[in-house]
C-alpha cells in the first residue's frame, strides 16, 4: 500500500508566533517532523501544506515537497480536514493511506509514525490509528494514520472529526515523545528537553 505523509503548518499562531520556523536547538521546529517522516519505513512521499512562504521555503531546504494552502483553509478557526484532503488530492500518484504528522510534535520519531501505519496494515478492523501519550486517552497530535477511502467516506457522511471517533485504533507513545507545542511555555519546555539531550 502507498502511504502519503502530510504535514499541515499554518503561518499564523497567536499563542506562539512563528513557532513552526522558530529554531529549536539546531533546527527549525518543523524540521524535526520532516526528518521523522523522511526516515519512515512506510511513507513514500512527504508534503508540507502551508499558507506561509517562509514555512514552505524551510520545508524545501529540508528536501520536502510543498503545497500552497488556500487562505480559507488556513484560518485559526479552520478544521484540518479540508487542508488534509486538499493535500491528498494535489498528488499525481494514488495513495491508499495518509499519515498526518503535526509539526508541533518535535520529539515524535519515525518509529511512532510507522507503528500507527502498521496498525492499519495488520489490524483490518481499524480504519485509522491515532497516537496518544501514556496515561491519557485523547490524541496527542503527533500521528494520525488512516485509510484514505474511509476518511473520504466519513467526511462525506458529515462526520466533522473522524480521527476523534470510536472506530480509531490507538498507539501509545512514551511521555517524553508526546510533547505538543502550542504555547510559549511549551516551547520553553521543548528547549529544555533539547538541552538535556545535548548534555
Amino acid at each position: 500500500m502507498n502511504v502519503l505523509g502530510v504535514i499541515l503548518a499554518r503561518g499564523g499562531s497567536i499563542r506562539c508566533p512563528r513557532k513552526n520556523v522558530r529554531m529549536l536547538g539546531e533546527h527549525p521546529l518543523i524540521a524535526y517532523t520532516i526528518n521523522a517522516a523522511h526516515q519512515s519505513v512506510f511513507i513514500r512521499e512527504v508534503v508540507v501544506s502551508s499558507d506561509s512562504e517562509e514555512i514552505l521555503d524551510v520545508a524545501r531546504s529540508y528536501d520536502c515537497e510543498t503545497l500552497r494552502r488556500p487562505t480559507e483553509m488556513a484560518t485559526a478557526a479552520a478544521e484540518a480536514y479540508p487542508a488534509l484532503m486538499h493535500a491528498i488530492d494535489s498528488r499525481n500518484e494514488k495513495y491508499d493511506i495518509v499519515c498526518l504528522l503535526q509539526p508541533t510534535s518535535p520529539f515524535r520519531i519515525a518509529y511512532d509514525a510507522d507503528c500507527c501505519i502498521m496498525g492499519l496494515l495488520y489490524r483490518s478492523s481499524w480504519p485509522a490509528v491515532v497516537s496518544v501519550t501514556e496515561g491519557k486517552a485523547v490524541p496527542n497530535g503527533a500521528c494520525y494514520a488512516a485509510h484514505i477511502g474511509w476518511l473520504r467516506e466519513s467526511l462525506a457522511m458529515g462526520t466533522r472529526r473522524p480521527f476523534d471517533g470510536p472506530a480509531c485504533g490507538v498507539y501509545m507513545m512514551p511521555l517524553k515523545r508526546g510533547l505538543d507545542i502550542n504555547t510559549e511555555e511549551d516551547f520553553t519546555a521543548a528547549e529544555a528537553m533539547i538541552m538535556g539531550m545535548a548534555a
